[in-house]
């Protein structure tokens, strides 16, 4: 009897497996570790990596960072709306360029939502060149169709 527990419990473990990756989860094999933390802190830099290329001289690398950040989709959100909050008009005007690419390209939907929201946000800074920029963006939008959800500027 004990045999047969053993033979199964390889196919048991399997079964396992599959069900958490078809779910999203990551399984952990046995003496394996997964740092979460690590890989976080290594997107994190990777993505800070190219908010920072954004105010290259070179115009290939801006390009490159651009079509980098628009690929991370969501992720990139907060720290491009920081960058269009810095003092480096290069950095602002790219990044609110991304914003603006993500609200009308993104696949996601919530991405889009999450990248008209922090437009709409910034439109609203107290830093006068992106909020000018931030409105210019909206207000393209809006001039092909592409209105603001009811409310958002509700105080």
């Amino acid at each position: 009897m004990k045999s047969k527990r053993l033979r199964h419990q390889p196919i048991g473990m399997a079964v396992v497996a599959l069900a958490l990756l078809l779910h999203g989860s990551t399984p952990i094999l046995w003496g394996q570790e997964i740092d979460v933390a690590a890989e976080a802190d290594a997107e994190s830099a990777k993505l800070e990596s190219m908010i920072e290329q954004l105010n290259e001289s070179s115009l290939t690398k801006r390009r490159k960072a651009k079509e980098a950040l628009v690929e991370a989709d969501a992720s990139a959100i907060p720290l491009l709306a920081k960058a269009a909050l810095s003092d480096k008009r290069e950095l602002i005007v790219y990044s609110l360029e991304v914003l603006g690419a993500l609200m009308e390209k993104s696949p996601s939907e919530e991405t889009r939502k999450a990248a008209r929201i922090t437009l709409q946000m910034l439109s609203e800074s107290d830093q006068r060149s992106t909020a000018d920029r931030a409105k210019r963006i909206l207000g393209s939008k809006a001039d092909e169709g592409i209105e603001a959800f009811p409310g958002w500027d509700d105080r």
